[in-house]
């Protein structure tokens, strides 16, 4: 593995020249600063972007009105439905879709029975997230507004920590932050496999072109 990055910064998002990041510095004891930056894996260079590149990337081209309605845009989970539209989770359940332009339209709380929930990967009319407390992910009507299916948890124990999720294909790649690994979910016979293990806890796996990243606990690296 290459070590690309520390573990310095607020948020990391895909893009098609390697990952958007947020850092924070504190200016006193209660204002903030935000700053915005790209990491090109081709060159191994850092760039400053601007917060609306970084917005529009994260939330689609109605960002300016989605993050009007939000207010707090760095630390929830978003994704774009197939339609468009966008979803926006935030850690402690509050859940809200925005149509492409960026008005919502729906809000409710997503929580599963009574834990927390976190990510998105969008499935079609569904999407799943992880469900750390429970070592569960769940799939998420985007029709019903219901959670229809859940893998693991209860008596079975599949996952241990899971923290977030990415589709690639019909292939759910799950992280797991106790158990430092990544593991595999068919979305054809819900059959989970072991895929990467780690000495420290795991945050986000995702591809750029033929390669592998993974967010540890130390930084970003490239597998």
């Amino acid at each position: 593995m290459e070590k690309l990055l520390d573990l310095q910064f607020l948020e990391i998002l895909p893009t098609t020249a390697g990952f958007l990041f947020v850092r924070r510095e504190m200016l006193d004891e209660v204002h903030i600063r935000l700053s915005f930056h790209e990491y090109l894996i081709k060159t191994r260079e850092i760039l400053p972007v601007r917060r609306n590149v970084y917005l529009r990337r994260k939330f689609g081209p109605g960002y300016e009105q989605i993050v009007r309605s939000l207010g707090d845009y760095v630390s929830c989970d978003t994704a774009r439905l197939s339609n468009g539209n966008a979803v926006v989770l935030y850690p402690g359940g509050e859940l809200g879709f925005f149509s492409r332009e960026g008005y919502p339209f729906w809000r409710g709380e997503l929580t599963y029975h009574g834990s927390g929930v976190s990510d998105l990967a969008v499935d079609g009319d569904y999407f799943w997230s992880t469900v750390p407390e429970q070592d569960a992910v769940i799939r998420f009507s985007t029709a019903t507004k219901k959670v229809v299916l859940r893998v693991s948890g209860g008596a079975s124990r599949a996952f241990d920590g899971p923290c977030a999720v990415v589709r690639y294909g019909r292939v759910l790649y799950v992280c797991n932050e106790r158990s430092c690994n990544i593991c595999t979910l068919s979305l054809d016979r819900y059959a989970v496999r072991d895929y990467q293990h780690f000495h420290e806890p795991v945050y986000k796996f995702f591809r750029w072109q033929k390669e592998e990243l993974v967010v540890l606990s130390s930084g970003v690296y490239l597998l």
